[in-house]
């Protein structure tokens, strides 16, 4: 006798964050970057608006939305709210140029791209 359980074939990452964002107390921490702490309801609420405003924006399952930033929270709720919206991210190395970058957003095909203050002119040079 078997004792593995039947795996729904399709889950995702987003309903296993949503799985674990019910079942573990909303106050606890999910995220930590020094003192910054995001909890698990704050992380579950706020993917879920960013993944509502993808889709507000357009964009469908299965579209790829790059990320040009440094390790922070924000990466991480950029990333669940990916996965709830059935999107893949593309990460790009915040030391690329601006034509490593375009050519990344080109060649995956990003429909959106985030990144942080400090890498505008790497996205948008003047």
């Amino acid at each position: 006798m078997s004792t593995q359980r039947p795996v729904a074939s399709n889950w995702n990452f987003g309903d296993i964050l949503d799985g674990v964002a019910q079942t573990i107390p909303g106050d606890r921490p999910a995220v930590v970057q020094g003192d910054r702490v995001l909890t698990w309801r704050d992380l579950d609420a706020r993917s879920n608006r960013l993944a509502r405003a993808l889709f507000a924006a357009g964009l469908e399952p299965g579209d790829r939305v790059a990320i040009l930033a440094r390790n922070a929270i924000e990466f991480i709720e950029i990333v669940a709210a990916t996965y709830k919206a059935r999107m893949s991210w593309v990460n790009i190395n915040y030391r690329y140029t601006s034509g490593e970058v375009e050519y990344v957003l080109a060649d995956s095909q990003s429909r959106a791209l985030f990144y942080q203050d400090e890498f505008a002119e790497i996205v948008a040079p003047s």
